[in-house]
């Protein structure tokens, strides 16, 4: 679950799980902006779907794949098994960028998102 914490600094940080974004005053503002100029096609969307709990297991909680089936009957298995990859920055290339962006894989770079080379396709 995403926190949204306000800075005394007139910035704003947000959290999900381990990662964690902070934003200066003049970027939670254009923030704020971009969201208001799509808040009628939010609440469209949010409306037309169902709410679900989506749950993600990583590799080290299979074992309690078994026990989360009995305790909640309707749990369905979606996708393939995931992959997390991590690689130092400084020996990603351009090029790799590119491929990441061309083939819409999401990714990011920590422990800040930075600049205009980080693409999330969620």
């Amino acid at each position: 679950m995403k926190t949204f914490e306000d800075r005394s600094d007139g910035g704003m940080t947000i959290t999900d799980n381990q990662l964690q974004i902070h934003l200066a005053s003049d970027e939670a503002y254009a923030l704020w902006q971009w969201l208001s100029a799509r808040k009628d096609a939010f609440q469209a969307h949010a409306h037309k779907e169902k709410l679900e709990l989506e749950i993600r297991l990583y590799q080290q909680d299979l074992d309690h794949l078994e026990d989360l089936k009995a305790a909640i009957p309707d749990l369905h298995e979606r996708g393939p098994i995931v992959k997390v990859l991590d690689v130092p920055r400084e020996a990603v290339s351009e090029r790799a960028l590119q491929l990441l962006k061309n083939y819409q894989i999401e990714y990011h770079i920590h422990p800040m998102l930075e600049g205009d080379d980080v693409y999330a396709q969620g």
